[in-house]
Formats: structure tokens, C-alpha cells, sequence
């Protein structure tokens, strides 16, 4: 991934955008430039990330990289309590 300007990192210039509540007292925000992650427990921010185009591209690989494993999981599970074949070929990232 090719990195950008401030003003258009993730290939987007559009200005800054409200705070979305996505669940477990985590919000996602666009400043405009960046997304910036915060969790909140009813008295204001306690954690921010502000992600880079670089950790975003590597955390979009990772939940493919997570979804792949769990398809592959579903495909290789094992038929019985018994059966564990599938499951000693798995690597780990």
C-alpha cells in the first residue's frame, strides 16, 4: 500500500465524519485524515488509536487472514471428540 498525504490517507478526502458506536464501548471516528478508535465507559474517552494507512492495511490482512482460518477450521474440524487429524496442520501466523 502506497502512503499518502495526511489529507488522503486510505485513498479518501473527504472531511471529517461523526463518532459510530460499534459495539463492547468501542467508537470509530474519521477525522479527515485518519480513523481514530476510542473506547468509552460513559465518562469520556479512556483509550485512543489513531490507525495509519500502514497498521489499517495490515489489520484488514489480519482479519482475512482470521476469517481464512475459520473457514478452514470449519472445513477441518474434527467428525468426533477423537478425531484431531485436521487440526495438527494448522500454522500460526
Amino acid at each position: 500500500m502506497r502512503t499518502r498525504p495526511h489529507g488522503h490517507m486510505y485513498g479518501c478526502t473527504m472531511s471529517a465524519l461523526p463518532k459510530h458506536y460499534l459495539g463492547d464501548s468501542v467508537y470509530a471516528e474519521w477525522n479527515g485524515h485518519q480513523i481514530v478508535l476510542t473506547t468509552e465507559n460513559g465518562f469520556g474517552p479512556s483509550n485512543r488509536i489513531v490507525v495509519e494507512p500502514e497498521v489499517w492495511a495490515m489489520l484488514r490482512r489480519y482479519v482475512d487472514w482470521v476469517a481464512e482460518a475459520h473457514r478452514t477450521a470449519a472445513v477441518d474440524a474434527p467428525v468426533s471428540d477423537g478425531d484431531v487429524t485436521g487440526l495438527a496442520k494448522r500454522e500460526s501466523p
